[in-house]
């Protein structure tokens, strides 16, 4: 392989894959398990380049889709029981407050599970409907959401997104296939490797 080549591999791994599948590059010049790789890599499959677009920058964005009837059934299902445990007699023993923070639980656990709006918008319904019910002071209903391990989490996922934007895990994924081989025992080491790395700055869960 040219000296331009190996210096391509390294820095961007993921621009050689293109020239594989552009035959830019002599295939006898590379090991015949590389050229299945490449060509692995550059033939997406047909289904999924129908049901997603690519934007410029690589990331996978799904088509707008309209609302399914689960999401339907829950966008109705949702209010309707908020509004029958709020206005219902409390069983005896059961202060108001308690059932009102149920009507909430309910209104969120159906939205949640249903999706009928997206979920970040459905965590944020205690903001509103708790100083609304009196069920908690708004001071002390957005301090959870000012807590640490938020910001701590929103940092990973950030770091994450910028990563998937920039193509950042392919070239990741092939500068291991290129330094640890095709052995299946250094391949895994070098996953591992590579995930202990990347967990220290991005969450895996």
């Amino acid at each position: 392989m040219h000296h331009e080549t190996k210096a391509l591999v390294f820095f961007r791994p993921w621009a050689v894959i293109r020239q594989y599948g552009q035959k830019n590059i002599v295939y006898s010049e590379m090991d015949e398990r590389e050229v299945q790789l490449a060509d692995a890599l550059t033939d997406a499959p047909a289904e999924h380049s129908r049901r997603l677009k690519t934007s410029p920058g690589g990331v996978d964005e799904k088509e707008p889709q309209e609302y399914t009837l689960r999401q339907r059934t829950g966008l109705v299902l949702g209010p309707l029981l908020f509004f029958i445990l709020l206005f219902m007699p409390a069983p005896f023993g059961m202060e108001i407050i308690a059932k009102r923070m149920a009507a909430v639980v309910c209104l969120m656990a159906v939205w949640w599970m249903t999706e009928a709006i997206p979920i970040p918008a459905t965590s944020l319904l205690p903001i509103i409907l708790f100083p609304l019910l009196g069920i908690m002071h708004i001071k002390q209903t957005t301090k959870p959401y000012a807590s640490d391990l938020i910001f701590l989490f929103m940092g990973g996922f950030l770091i994450a997104l910028s990563m998937q934007r920039w193509n950042l895990h392919r070239r990741v994924a092939m500068n291991i296939v290129r330094v640890a081989g095709f052995s299946p025992g250094r391949l895994i080491f070098g996953f591992m490797l590579a995930t202990a790395i990347l967990s220290a700055f991005v969450s895996n869960t």
